[in-house]
């Protein structure tokens, strides 16, 4: 099959295709902020150990301040900012003592 594009063109068009989903993503993510999200606690943020990492039900990352005995908890997490990666939040006004255990299959 010849290929009738020159590499230029397509740089720019998969560029140009990036762009457009980044912005879509973005739009996602945005529209996230100011909810308040059920996340499963992970531990601690790869990226920094102060703070923990955690994931939505739509596998979304959430990072948020929080004592590491919340590992493996579902916790409400008010998200307060937004990257085109990650969310940015604070654990919401349930106290951290309440949080969900996750349900273990027997």
């Amino acid at each position: 099959m010849h290929d009738d594009c020159d590499r230029d063109t397509k740089k720019r068009r998969c560029n140009e295709l990036l762009a457009v989903s980044e912005e879509f993503k973005r739009q996602e993510y945005d529209a996230r902020v100011g909810r308040t999200l059920e996340v499963l606690a992970d531990g601690p943020s790869k990226t920094n150990a102060d703070v923990l990492s955690g994931r939505t039900r739509d596998n979304r990352i959430v990072i948020f301040p929080g004592p590491r005995s919340l590992a493996g908890k579902l916790v409400p997490v008010t998200v307060e900012r937004a990257s085109t990666n990650s969310l940015y939040g604070v654990l919401a006004d349930r106290h951290a003592e309440e949080a969900r255990r996750l349900p273990v299959a027997r």
